[in-house]
């Protein structure tokens, strides 16, 4: 079951703990749906992108399994409007769920900023290359319920906010959980890789729900045109 926000615990490395602590209000209301989820900023950033909508219950089961890798397509340009043409990542979250059978765990998880490729003959937008990888952490994580998965990412590049991305959280070990999810199912959001490549997490087999709830913290900056690597030649093929 969920936890509520009595029972939820965010647990950060030591040496973030100081700047990074923040308390997030979780509550269910008796059908299941959230009543409210703040999304704070972990180190206090402009804006949020990724999948800001309230969770609800239950979380999916039998997906989560230890050693996968979770992308999450942004367009920061459409929620996040400031004075720079760029903006830098400070954070990626995630919500993951642990039964009373799945803990104790140790999380252990790399943060990553993926390029965005079109796929002319799926017409989504699908994980590329690597632009950003940041540091390997570990959480340990000692009580069921909701656990915020909180990766700060030092160092990242600033890029242009109008193009398009991945959020990707790389996650080693066999520590298994629940995904939290959303209720409003879309394709071509999110991804999964288990080593055999991307596949949409639309199409995986599963009891219910939506998206899971990835998101980053940004603060805007200025960037060059042409930082990024997207593949604009999917693109321009809609149109030959």
């Amino acid at each position: 079951m969920f936890a509520d926000s009595n029972t939820r615990k965010s647990i950060l490395p030591l040496s973030f703990l100081v700047a990074l602590i923040f308390t997030v209000p979780l509550a269910f209301a008796g059908n299941g749906e959230t009543v409210g989820y703040d999304y704070e900023t972990i180190l206090f950033g402009d804006c949020q992108v990724g999948n800001l909508n309230p969770p609800v219950a239950p979380p999916a089961p039998d997906i989560f399994m230890g050693d996968e890798t979770y992308a999450y397509h942004i367009l920061p340009a459409e929620p996040c409007q400031g004075n720079e043409n760029g903006f830098i990542l400070e954070s990626i979250s995630q919500l993951l769920d642990f039964n009373i059978d799945q803990v104790p765990a140790d999380l252990i998880v790399q943060p990553a900023l993926l390029v965005a490729d079109f796929d002319s003959v799926s017409g989504c937008w699908v994980p590329g290359a690597p632009l950003y990888d940041g540091p390997v952490q570990t959480f340990e994580i000692f009580d069921s319920g909701i656990f915020t998965v909180q990766t700060p990412t030092p160092d990242a590049p600033a890029l242009l906010l109008a193009d398009h991305y991945f959020l990707a959280l790389r996650y080693s070990g066999n520590a298994m959980a629940q995904l939290v999810v959303d209720n409003d199912p879309q394709p071509c959001i999110e991804f999964i890789n288990r080593g055999a490549g991307w596949e949409d997490l639309f199409g995986q087999k599963r009891s219910g729900g939506g998206k899971v709830i990835v998101f980053g913290d940004i603060v805007f900056a200025p960037a060059s045109v042409g930082q990024t690597t997207t593949t604009w030649d999917g693109v321009k093929s809609l149109y030959k």
